[in-house]
């Protein structure tokens, strides 16, 4: 464009200006008209102002400027072929002439590069927000994975918090099965060496046993402790087998309803693996009940 723009023919490219996307001869064209029209500037100023808003709505890593321009090369390459006339004439039809009058632009090829900027723009506009819906949705994926990790988290100090109480309340349920009001203790001893000894709490409203020993000898290989409940009519009542630790120390916990004044004596025996329906060997420790 050599001529400044008409009017009517500004309006119809002040977007695409606004968008840098015309030749130079048709913005040069359009910026001529507009430094006379105030209506078109005042236009142009907004068109300017609202493509500068949309650009800040793409994400804050910009395209490559090679691979920019390809893409903008491509879009006008395409639109400019959509421009192209793509019907034939019919055999024997008369053609169409289009004579251009002196001194006037092809008011045509203006016409078509205004779309071919319209359409270029739509592009470039979906393309920005379709960028800026990728970063919303990485972010949003970011914060489920965040409130995951928080959930997690919670769910683990949860199970830390109620396997502690879990413990306290263990802790608690063994102490008042020594010392509660109505439990009796029974010890046991022996003289020998390493002077092992024993305690047995007897809960008798929770008819709960709770044997401790200390500094027992380890048994032989495939040998075994076991316990028993000897009653006042020489019934011999097994409450368990165990071991000692490597201090020789061990604990039972057994559950048996017997009658408050029908025990007599508690006892340990060194039995075989897996423990014998009645004692086979002399008690290691002894102790009578009160």
């Amino acid at each position: 464009m050599n001529n400044p723009a008409t009017h009517v023919e500004a309006q119809e490219m002040l977007a695409a200006v606004a968008l840098d996307a015309t030749t130079n001869a048709e913005r040069e064209a359009v910026l001529a008209h507009v430094v006379v029209c105030g209506e078109c500037t005042r236009e142009l100023g907004a068109l300017r102002d609202a493509a500068e808003s949309m650009a800040q709505l793409a994400p804050q890593t910009p395209m490559d400027p090679a691979r920019q321009a390809r893409v903008r090369r491509h879009l006008m390459a395409r639109a400019a072929e959509r421009a192209q006339p793509t019907t034939t004439a019919a055999a024997g039809a008369p053609s169409l002439k289009v004579t251009m009058q002196p001194g006037r632009r092809a008011a045509f090829s203006r016409f078509t590069t205004t779309r071919v900027s319209a359409a270029a723009a739509i592009v470039v506009l979906g393309v920005a927000l379709g960028l800026y819906g990728v970063s919303a949705s990485e972010r949003a994926d970011a914060a489920r994975r965040d409130n995951q990790r928080l959930i997690a988290a919670q769910r683990g100090f949860e199970r830390e918090i109620a396997a502690r109480d879990s413990a306290i309340a263990d802790r608690q349920a063994l102490l008042d099965a020594m010392t509660g009001p109505g439990v009796q203790v029974i010890e046991a001893g022996a003289t020998n060496a390493r002077q092992p000894m024993a305690k047995m709490f007897w809960d008798q409203p929770t008819d709960q046993w709770t044997f401790v020993a200390h500094n027992l000898p380890h048994p032989a290989p495939n040998r075994t402790y076991q316990l028993w409940l000897i009653t006042r009519a020489q019934r011999k009542i097994s409450a368990g087998v165990f071991a000692t630790n490597a201090s020789g120390d061990a604990l039972v916990i057994a559950h048996y309803a017997l009658a408050r004044d029908a025990l007599a004596a508690i006892a340990v025996t060194d039995e075989p693996a897996g423990g014998s329906p009645q004692p086979t060997s002399t008690p290691v420790l002894v102790g009578a009940a009160r």
